[in-house]
């Protein structure tokens, strides 16, 4: 003969109200969490091409200093032609070596607001030109 056993069957009707709201919860966590991931990602990225500009109009001004295209001059705040957001200081002092000069090219980026959210610094020796220019003229008494 079949002996019959009991099963338990649980019936589930659907979701609970709980579980939906647990469930929306971790949704918006996670993407609150996302959304700041975007943000910080966003910001390093401009920050890093900002960095990157800086170096590179830093080291072009300064060698144009050094071509002499520029004049070998302290200058301050200087804007860029190309972008007046971005500027440039030379500063030029004695090194404390015979006919060495040091030359100092900061460039700043401001932000829309006016206040400096980057900047490079470059410093550099380099000959003293007025050695050249004292070199090539002879005194008369050689002539």
């Amino acid at each position: 003969m079949r002996q019959r056993t009991k099963q338990f069957v649980i019936k589930k009707r659907g979701i609970t109200l709980f579980e939906v709201v647990l469930a929306l919860a971790i949704f918006l966590g996670a993407v609150a969490v996302i959304g700041q991931v975007l943000q910080n990602g966003s910001r390093a990225a401009t920050q890093a091409q900002l960095s990157s500009d800086a170096v590179i109009r830093c080291e072009r001004r300064m060698n144009e200093v050094l071509a002499g295209v520029l004049p070998l001059s302290s200058e301050q705040k200087a804007p860029f032609e190309d972008d007046p957001n971005w500027q440039w200081s030379l500063n030029v002092v004695d090194s404390g070596i015979p006919y060495l000069l040091e030359t100092e090219m900061v460039v700043e980026h401001l932000d829309s607001g006016g206040r400096i959210n980057n900047t490079f610094r470059l410093t550099r020796l380099m000959r003293d030109p007025q050695i050249y220019e004292d070199a090539a003229i002879i005194p008369e008494e050689e002539l």
